[in-house]
């Protein structure tokens, strides 16, 4: 969905989300979190599923009508200007908001983006990134396109081959969280810093209520972790500060 939103996309950085009212009445009550998926002069884009009442009324929504939206909200993804090598790994929707980190980081680094989904219905956007020039490697479950099995086995394979000639290469990551929880394992063994983007369900979005909260590693010695929000403090973590339960 295209929002024509000329402050926000002034603003707005890869990584990042908006807090959308799906709906002109209170049915349902809470707005939705949707990642920038991509910034355009005067418009801003969300990639989304329907999944649920929220995502069901907004499909319905039509062209020219008003959106309320609080954004842009969160950290975005720290950009490393001193790595050369960048590592995109999506599992699913997950794509969404590496597509404008992608469109960032192409004319400063090499790339790799790494999509994975249930079958090959479910993969998006290998075309567009192909079309930046970027390396794409697809996974299904199914086996239906591409390696079968799970992304996070195309990034041991990747690593396994361009580690030892590379030294500065940094990964972001987006998609379920057992899919975030192995990519956490696999750059701690290697060394390599990884940071994703987390979905949480939120209430306020502004770091009021609590409710989208994770553990994270805590420095001080009387607790082995503090309490994050996801809206406030992240949606962007480093996937080793990350405890994972």
């Amino acid at each position: 969905m295209v929002l024509e939103a000329l402050s926000i996309a002034r603003v707005a950085s890869p990584g990042q989300f908006l807090h959308i009212r799906c709906t002109t009445s209170y049915d349902p009550l809470l707005r939705r979190p949707f990642s920038v998926h991509r910034i355009k002069e005067g418009s801003v884009e969300i990639l989304y599923r329907v999944v649920g009442k929220g995502t069901e009324v907004l499909s319905q929504r039509k062209a020219g009508e008003e959106l309320s939206i609080l954004g842009p909200l969160g950290s975005g993804f720290p950009i490393e200007e001193k790595v050369d090598t960048a590592i995109l790994v999506a599992g699913g929707i997950g794509i969404a908001p590496l597509i404008c980190l992608a469109e960032k980081l192409v004319s400063s680094k090499k790339v790799y983006a790494l999509v994975g989904a249930r079958t090959k219905e479910l993969i998006l956007y290998e075309k567009e990134l192909k079309g930046l020039g970027i390396d794409v490697r697809v996974a299904t479950d199914d086996g239906s396109y591409g390696k079968k099995g799970m992304v996070t086995d195309l990034l041991r394979e990747l690593l396994s081959t361009i580690y030892s000639l590379l030294s500065t290469i940094i990964i972001y990551a987006c998609g379920p969280r057992d899919m975030l929880r192995e990519v956490a394992q696999i750059s701690k063994s290697y060394g390599i810093r990884s940071e994703a983007s987390f979905e949480e369900n939120m209430g306020c979005g502004l770091g009021a209520c609590m409710g989208c909260v994770i553990k994270v590693k805590s420095n001080a010695t009387t607790t082995p972790f503090v309490y994050k929000r996801v809206c406030k403090d992240g949606p962007i973590f480093n996937l080793d500060d990350v405890v994972w339960e």
